[in-house]
C-alpha cells in the first residue's frame, strides 16, 4: 500500500501494539489465572517477563506513536510495521 499510495503523498504504516493495559488485558489475565489455577499477579509477571520494559504499554504509548507518525517529524516514515510493546521477546 505504501508503494501504491506514496506518489499521492499518502503514507501507510502499521502500528502493532502488544499487551495494552486496560479492561481487555485484565480480563485475559483473569481468565488465564483461572484456567491455570494461579494468581493474576503470576500471570501478569509471566507476560511481562518476555518484555524488555517489564510492563504493558498504555493507550497513551500507542496514541503517541500515531501522533508522531501523523506529524511533520514523521513525514518520511512509510511502509513500516512499528511495534509498541516494550520490546517483546516472544509472542504469546
Amino acid at each position: 500500500m505504501a508503494m501504491a499510495l506514496g506518489e499521492y503523498g499518502i503514507r501507510v504504516n502499521a502500528v502493532c501494539p502488544n499487551a495494552v493495559e486496560g479492561p481487555r488485558m485484565d480480563a485475559v489475565i483473569a481468565a488465564e489465572a483461572k484456567t491455570k489455577g494461579v494468581s493474576e499477579a503470576e500471570v501478569y509477571k509471566s507476560i511481562v517477563k518476555g518484555t524488555a520494559m517489564k510492563t504493558f504499554v498504555t493507550t497513551d504509548d500507542v496514541s503517541s506513536l500515531i501522533l508522531f507518525l501523523s506529524s511533520k517529524a514523521g513525514r518520511n516514515i512509510s511502509g513500516q510495521a512499528l511495534s509498541v510493546d516494550g520490546f517483546t521477546e516472544t509472542l504469546r
